[in-house]
């Protein structure tokens, strides 16, 4: 094969694009590998990927979406099972691809893992890893973040006490976007909550039951912010409003809140002392959320609260057999 791509180079690039136009993702991918011209090449094919993740488990994958087609590489696969925690990052020497009969080996034994992800990241145009999940220990964390730097969204899977669930949360601080960060605050670790939540990300979601009362609703500086299975009461909740409407949360835009049923959230109760209207039920405003990808919802109804510096925001409370939402908008 590398005769036949040492040929295929010597042609002029029009003709090579027209020829690797044609081939299957095993023979792109071998071929992008194969020298930097080749890889140029194929980069000029244009090939613009709509989702890039990589998960950390057992084994790392990047998963890699484009126009309805999926690209699955995994690397260090069945590498170290019998192996304790914490292994640094050492050179994979291939990737194994997904093809329809099986597993495809590709090798470029000189690549270091950041090597393989930027090499992807090139030819597929995007600038970062659109999601870095984190579901096992299995390796060092600073060998994580020097081979995945460039990072937008972290979603974090590992059990709620893990010290290094948090360490990894820590290290990867900068990123625009965190998922799951539930799973690492209870009772006692109020400190680390009150870190994640005075950051700047764009969306902070917490998808597993936490102890957060007023203040740390007042710490919010997230753009985007979902609590689910929360237990707020309607005080507290109606605290926070009157806070927002006096200034507090100035880079909140959109808010959603879980409480369980039995809390007694209640809509006159969490609107006690605040100017409100009510919206008509037949009302439709689409509310956009600047996510990886990016949202839209559709606002039906409500009730209209304006801030001192008249913004405006809609609340929509909602009851469900074990919960009542209040999803919170405010209008750029």
């Amino acid at each position: 094969m590398n005769i036949l791509y040492s040929l295929l180079l010597q042609l002029p690039d029009s003709i090579i694009r027209k020829v690797i136009q044609k081939f299957d993702w095993p023979k792109l991918i071998t071929f992008s590998l194969y020298s930097p011209k080749s890889r140029e090449l194929v980069r000029s094919l244009n090939f613009k990927a709509d989702s890039f993740k990589v998960h950390i488990g057992n084994k790392i994958s990047i998963w890699i979406a484009y126009k309805y087609q999926k690209i699955d590489l995994d690397f260090f696969a069945n590498r170290w099972e019998n192996q304790e925690p914490r292994v640094e990052l050492e050179p994979p020497e291939f990737t194994e691809l997904s093809i329809p009969n099986g597993r495809l080996k590709i090798y470029k034994k000189e690549y270091e893992m950041k090597d393989w992800v930027d090499h992807f990241l090139y030819i597929f145009h995007t600038s970062k890893i659109m999601e870095l999940q984190l579901s096992s220990n299995r390796y060092d964390i600073n060998s994580l973040y020097k081979n995945f730097d460039k990072v937008t969204t972290l979603i974090c899977s590992l059990e709620d006490r893990d010290i290094y669930n948090k360490e990894f949360i820590e290290t990867f601080k900068n990123v625009e976007n965190l998922y799951n960060a539930g799973r690492f605050l209870y009772e006692g670790r109020e400190t680390e909550c009150h870190q994640i939540l005075m950051r700047n990300y764009t969306c902070l979601d917490f998808f597993h039951s936490t102890t957060l009362g007023l203040d740390e609703l007042l710490m919010i500086n997230s753009i985007n912010c979902t609590f689910f299975y929360e237990s707020f009461t309607e005080k507290e909740m109606n605290m926070f409003l009157k806070h927002w409407i006096k200034g507090s949360n100035p880079r909140l835009e959109c808010l959603f809140t879980h409480s369980k049923r039995g809390v007694g959230i209640d809509e006159k109760c969490l609107l006690r002392g605040i100017e409100y209207t009510e919206a008509p039920a037949s009302r439709e405003k689409i509310f956009h959320i600047n996510d990886v990808p990016p949202e839209s919802y559709f606002v039906e109804g409500g009730v209209d609260i304006k801030r001192k510096d008249g913004k405006m925001a809609t609340l929509i409370i909602s009851y469900t057999e074990t919960s009542v939402p209040v999803q919170m908008f405010v209008w750029q």
